[in-house]
């Protein structure tokens, strides 16, 4: 562990306030959404770690009881926005940090599977919207087929039905995809918050990357394409 300076912080616990104050930064911009869905900010966090600023070891000793702890709902925001990188969890777990020495290996292996679980958990949820949804859009199709022969018509064809599908499925991204893409612009140009229910739409996370590196895509314009060809978040899958 690196010596106190005589400001009581030494390069490692400046590094890992830096870092800190990035993230508090960064959170809001997320498209993270609290209990209520507007943008997460760490608020409460924020002034724990303001009153820590110049004492380091109390401000290591506040992230690592942070992982030892009940997780709190903002993490699992996190995690729900596909990023997972601005959790404590992923800050103590990372080894090759400039604050690295500040923990010990148990204290990342805690934090390695805490997130873990976190992320597995979220990837389940994710399943289980997305089979739900499938099951719906499966009803539907039917419906649409006995219409049809209801009026004398054909059957959907498998291809009909499978096209119809695939549609309805696209459509679900599309329509995540401009609304979260309009509550993000909002709250980083103009730091208003814009309340969104992201619930409504399936697989939500699986955009996280590629919305925060298209800062310039009018959504209007968006085609299926340039949607489909995304760059997906590691956490994401």
């Amino acid at each position: 562990m690196d010596q106190p300076t005589d400001n009581g912080m030494n390069d490692a616990q400046r590094a890992l306030l830096a870092r800190l104050r990035e993230v508090f930064d960064e959170v809001p911009r997320t498209g993270a959404l609290n209990a209520g869905g507007r943008p997460l900010r760490l608020q409460r966090t924020e002034t724990a770690v303001k009153d820590r600023e110049d004492d380091g070891p109390r401000l290591v000793e506040y992230l690592r009881a942070k992982v030892y702890a009940r997780p709190e709902s903002g993490y699992a925001a996190l995690v729900k926005a596909g990023r997972p990188e601005l959790t404590f969890e992923a800050m103590v777990a990372d080894a090759d940090a400039p604050w690295a020495s500040e923990f010990t290996e148990a204290d990342r292996e805690a934090a390695r599977q805490r997130l873990g679980a976190q992320l597995d958990a979220h990837r389940e949820q994710l399943d289980a919207e997305e089979a739900e949804a499938v099951e719906r859009d499966r009803a539907i199709v039917a419906q649409v087929s006995a219409s049809r022969v209801a009026k004398g018509r054909p059957a959907l064809t498998r291809e009909q039905e499978a096209d119809m599908l695939e549609r309805r499925a696209e459509s679900r991204r599309r329509k995540w995809f401009i609304a979260r893409t309009r509550a993000r612009r909002v709250a980083a140009r103009t730091g208003r918050d814009e309340k969104v229910n992201p619930d409504r739409v399936v697989h939500a996370d699986r955009w996280c990357q590629y919305l925060v590196n298209m800062p310039a895509l009018d959504v209007r314009e968006a085609t299926p394409e340039e949607i489909a060809t995304h760059r997906r978040c590691p956490a994401c899958g």
